[in-house]
């Protein structure tokens, strides 16, 4: 049997914190090969890899290097206006695309799945997190039986998107289990601004601060004097893996946008 060959990957916002892991996670792989990077603050025109595997082009420029290295998959690890214009390049070369990027609206991702769907490619976002996936499913499991649910967001100082979307995966996983909005506090008409925000009824509170890096505290509550408490803390960017790995070598097989990942990564569907 003729093996298979090593799936070409670009990685986008290759400097940043996020970035950086998945170089090194992905260089680590055996299926995959790294062959290029993007970041703004690239100054010079390759990078050493980790782990004596060699120099890859680096650009500040994507369509540079889209062109150059003939990637399969696109990983982007941006923010969200830079993301919409590296869907929209890699769509016109026929690349698949893993989205890292956080805080893009619904609108955003409707854009994305008209764009995948009309180029013929996959596009994979959601937490690429194994445990945000199980923290999900656990949540979605013990919304169907409570009330009230509110969840503390807490994430490093420098993140800007809040809810994050670890949180907002949570709260929609909840929100779709239980087929209903959550009963807000009575008499609360408009969530005062010390309540935090809500999704479906859920309340979430953001907070951002130093040397931090990802907690999500989801609190459930019963009117039969019950409180269930599920937590997650992702304490470094090494929560990537498996989860980038198993989403590179999804991406190829999948057509439109793909949103939530818990079925690869668990095996259960939702609702289950």
């Amino acid at each position: 049997m003729t093996p298979e060959k090593p799936i070409k990957a670009v990685v986008a916002g290759a400097l940043g914190r996020a970035g950086t892991a998945a170089v090194r996670i992905l260089s680590e792989e055996q299926g995959i090969h790294v062959v290029g990077v993007v970041d703004v603050l690239f100054c010079e025109d390759e990078l050493l890899l980790p782990h004596g595997k060699g120099r890859i082009p680096a650009s500040t420029n994507l369509e540079h290097i889209l062109d150059l290295c003939h990637p399969a998959v696109l990983i982007d690890f941006t923010n969200p206006s830079a993301t919409m214009l590296a869907v929209q390049s890699a769509a016109k070369r026929k690349i698949h695309v893993v989205i890292g990027t956080t805080g893009l609206s619904d609108d955003q991702y409707k854009q994305i799945d008209g764009i995948a769907k009309s180029a013929g490619i996959g596009v994979l976002t959601g937490s690429l997190s194994f445990g945000v996936a199980l923290a999900c499913h656990l949540a979605s499991i013990a919304a169907r039986y409570f009330d009230h649910a509110e969840i503390v967001d807490l994430g490093k100082y420098e993140k800007l998107d809040a809810p994050s979307g670890a949180a907002l995966d949570i709260a929609k996983a909840m929100a779709n289990s239980k087929g209903k909005p959550f009963e807000l506090q009575k008499g609360q008409k408009d969530t005062p601004p010390a309540r935090g925000g809500h999704y479906d009824g859920v309340t979430i509170h953001s907070l951002r601060l130093s040397d931090c890096y990802i907690h999500e505290h989801v609190i459930f509550g019963a009117s039969a004097g019950t409180l269930l408490t599920i937590g997650l803390e992702l304490t470094s960017a090494e929560y990537l893996r498996p989860g980038i790995v198993i989403a590179v070598k999804e991406a190829p097989k999948q057509r439109g946008l793909v949103y939530g990942l818990d079925e690869l990564f668990l095996g259960l569907s939702n609702g289950k």
